[in-house]
């Protein structure tokens, strides 16, 4: 599975669609296969995949028509379709993006320095998010922004930065959906009822 190709850009990880139907041994033909898969598991375009128009070589040149559609899905998408193909590949291969990932991020370093906004500390958000172990190629990396963008500030750079208080509220939150889960449940026994004669 280490040859599996994952390109990045603009920052995001990215596995070729075709490349991963291929590897998976799908039977179904591609132009089948990835719709399917699209609409059954609701992935969204520009969040879980990205789509990119290309034409067909024909004797070695690029013609104008017979143009074909490439897919590039993040490597959360890539792991999704992975595991639900229910093959054995599918899960070498969903381990596989596992490992990368865990690779990444603990080749970080150290955090880059924070910034001073307005008398507030901002924390470096994409470094913040991988010495964490969050995800910076799923949705939510955007979805915390649009939702709470009073939290965010972004330089003239186009990088973004997050409120330290707000990253540390977001750290206790997930570490106390963490203990609950692991809260063991009652013994569900069968209670029964004791009726009381009248003397």
């Amino acid at each position: 599975m280490n040859d599996i190709t994952i390109i990045e850009q603009n920052g995001i990880q990215l596995i070729d669609a075709r490349e991963l139907h291929r590897r998976l041994r799908v039977q179904s033909k591609f132009t089948n296969w990835f719709p399917r898969r699209v609409e059954e598991y609701r992935f969204d375009e520009g969040k879980d995949y990205f789509a990119e128009n290309q034409l067909l070589p024909k004797n070695g040149q690029k013609v104008s028509h017979r143009p074909r559609t490439e897919y590039f899905l993040t490597i959360d998408m890539a792991k999704e379709i992975a595991m639900v193909e229910r093959t054995e590949v599918g899960k070498k291969i969903r381990n596989y993006f596992i490992e990368m990932e865990k690779i990444a991020q603990q080749s970080i370093i150290k955090m880059p320095p924070s910034l001073n906004v307005y008398g507030k500390e901002a924390l470096p958000y994409i470094e913040w998010l991988l010495l964490h172990q969050y995800s910076v190629t799923s949705g939510q990396y955007h979805r915390r922004i649009k939702k709470h963008p009073e939290h965010f500030y972004r330089t003239a750079e186009g990088k973004w930065y997050i409120n330290r208080e707000f990253a540390e509220a977001l750290l206790q939150l997930r570490n106390g959906y963490q203990q609950l889960t692991k809260v063991q449940g009652l013994p569900q026994v069968v209670q029964l009822e004791l009726k009381l004669f009248e003397a």
